[in-house]
């Protein structure tokens, strides 16, 4: 056999631990030389540091194991280097960082531990654990035991059991409010508590009420929101499981007004922001609502967490004076929930009731209908114009057809006999159901007038050929004939910012003033009596003897200055002539 032959059987792979045992026993022979040499010399001669570097090839096996193989052909390629240092080390050192060597080796398999899987062996070998011992040497302390249930996956209880070691397994319920009784259950706990027995949540200690080998029952401590749980039992530390202290948080957000700006005798509603900011149900409960010093309870029910509330008791109705009023809202006032901060619970709101600004006025003219389509005595001063609004309005004082519900319209001559009227809407137009108006609502208008047989049909058939949606904010009516005055070839499109005056204008100026109405409302029982318009003032009562009006808050044109408008029918002159000097009325038509 040749030498190199020789090298390469001799040469058999091994394991890192396999070597630092033969360089163990081959350091306690030197030792045992050198002391014999001390011994006879009258010196004192030891082994301080031993530096190996080895040349190597690495090879995983199978079950995780980790070979190795000396290098002993210089010429081969891709060897690993491995560094070896062996140094003296302190007894001190040594103390609760590895098993006492004076205690007996249990070199049974993995295989014996109670409940283990083939699965479970393989992690573990993965990180050189192969017998009970070396489990054992692995897991000294609470924080090696962690380290090895992160690096095999294997829960830390499990690993407790089978060094039989105190651990836990799971806490019925999961959480509960503070002051709560819970089941931790697990095992390895002892027939008996020992004296040093502590459960801590928190790192505070729950009252511990019963005790079993694989149960204890215990009183929650009085600390609230997560945390962890654990035991000491008889010295040793449990794992740690998570723990919820539940809690109550009930927080009032605001204190809401419909409608917002309040007037003195409307009836008013005041709804409460009330949500639970806590982890867990609130539990039925009394809110308290103050006003003006004047309380008032309610029963609330339970509220969940993290959920706004949608109970009744939340929402109050009362008309108030005109001035300023002091609200508060509490909820559970009397403190019989474990609110974790009781002071959020309460709002406090000043609110300012102006003055009912109201007009009365005497008109002697019978009013049968509200229905603008139908009504053909729209203009300025017709109750109608209170209620609907036009794409135009006369104005009076000067003589001119201006925009209304338009904010400009332009004339576009086609041909000598083809004039094009165009008309562009206002932003954010609403009817008073709160409904947005559109140029579809306007083409509804008169499409509406050709059909039905009102006092507009005539007019509306011999001034408009046709009606046509351009866009979302634009329309455009095709005239029946030309204008009485047109505008030059050079500006066939320029866009006029009012007609000069009724009589030149390109289209009858009434036509223009017909109140729109709504396409999704009009012909419903009962428009004509309370109807939905665009008007500065809503109906809010229609008779023979008069009308009562209210103003309309999302005005385009913002919230009118009266409150209330108040018509009354006097078709008797005499009658309407002493109400006025009586000053029962502010005004008469």
């Amino acid at each position: 056999m040749s030498t190199d032959e020789s090298l390469t059987e001799d040469n058999q792979e091994w394991q890192l631990a396999e070597l630092v045992d033969a360089i163990a026993s081959e350091i306690d022979h030197a030792e045992d030389t050198l002391s014999l040499k001390s011994y006879a010399r009258g010196k004192s001669l030891a082994i301080k540091q031993l530096n190996l570097d080895l040349e190597v090839t690495v090879r995983r096996g199978r079950d995780g194991e980790i070979w190795f193989r000396t290098v002993v052909d210089p010429k081969e390629n891709g060897a690993t280097v491995l560094k070896l240092d062996f140094t003296q080390v302190l007894q001190s050192q040594l103390h609760g960082l590895r098993k006492p060597l004076d205690r007996p080796v249990d070199n049974r398999p993995l295989g014996t531990l109670p409940d283990i899987t083939e699965k479970e062996i393989k992690q573990l070998n993965a990180i050189a654990i192969y017998s009970v011992d070396d489990l054992e040497r692995y897991t000294q302390t609470p924080a090696m035991i962690a380290e090895v249930s992160r690096k095999t996956d294997i829960p830390d209880p499990r690993i407790r059991m089978w060094r039989q070691l105190p651990f836990l397994n799971e806490v019925k319920p999961a959480k509960s409010p503070p002051g709560s009784s819970v089941v931790i259950e697990g095992g390895n706990f002892g027939s008996v508590p020992s004296p040093d027995a502590l459960v801590l949540f928190q790192g505070q200690p729950a009252q511990i009420i019963s005790w079993s080998e694989s149960r204890l029952s215990v009183i929650m401590p009085q600390v609230r929101g997560f945390g962890v749980l654990f035991a000491v039992i008889d010295g040793q530390t449990t794992n740690t499981i998570p723990w919820e202290a539940t809690t109550i948080d009930l927080l009032v957000r605001d204190i809401t007004l419909n409608p917002p700006l309040p007037v003195a005798g409307d009836l008013i509603t005041l709804e409460a922001v009330l949500i639970n900011h806590g982890s867990s149900p609130s539990g039925s409960f009394q809110v308290e609502w103050t006003i003006n010093n004047l309380s008032d309870l309610s029963p609330h029910g339970i509220l969940q967490p993290n959920q706004r509330s949608q109970d009744s008791s939340i929402r109050h109705q009362l008309r108030f004076k005109a001035g300023f009023h002091i609200i508060r809202f509490t909820a559970d006032p009397q403190q019989q929930l474990p609110d974790i901060n009781p002071s959020n619970s309460t709002f406090t709101k000043k609110i300012w009731v102006k003055s009912r600004q109201q007009l009365t006025i005497a008109d002697f003219r019978p009013i049968k209908t509200l229905d603008p389509l139908l009504n053909p005595t729209l203009g300025p001063a017709d109750v109608l114009s209170l209620v609907f609004r036009g794409l135009c309005r006369f104005n009076s004082l000067r003589g001119l057809l201006v925009p209304d519900l338009a904010v400009k319209w332009k004339l576009e001559t086609v041909d000598k006999i083809t004039k094009i009227l165009y008309f562009q809407l206002h932003d954010n137009l609403r009817f008073h159901d709160g409904t947005p108006l559109t140029v579809a609502d306007v083409e509804f208008t008169y499409q509406v007038l050709q059909k039905i047989d009102s006092p507009w049909r005539k007019l509306v058939l011999t001034s408009i050929r046709d009606i046509k949606v351009v866009d979302q904010k634009t329309i455009a009516f095709t005239l029946e004939s030309a204008p009485q005055r047109l505008p030059s070839q050079s500006h066939r499109f320029r866009e006029i910012d009012s007609i000069e005056s009724v009589a030149k204008s390109p289209i009858d100026p009434q036509l223009l003033t017909v109140g729109i109405v709504p396409r999704h409302g009009y012909g419903t029982e009962g428009f004509g009596i309370k109807p939905i318009g665009t008007g500065p003032f809503q109906v809010e009562t229609f008779g023979s003897s008069g009308i009562e009006l209210s103003a309309f808050p999302d005005y385009w044109q913002g919230t009118p200055r009266f409150d209330q408008i108040v018509i009354s029918v006097i078709c008797d002159h005499n009658q309407l002539l002493d109400m006025v000097l009586g000053h029962k009325v502010t005004a008469a038509v």
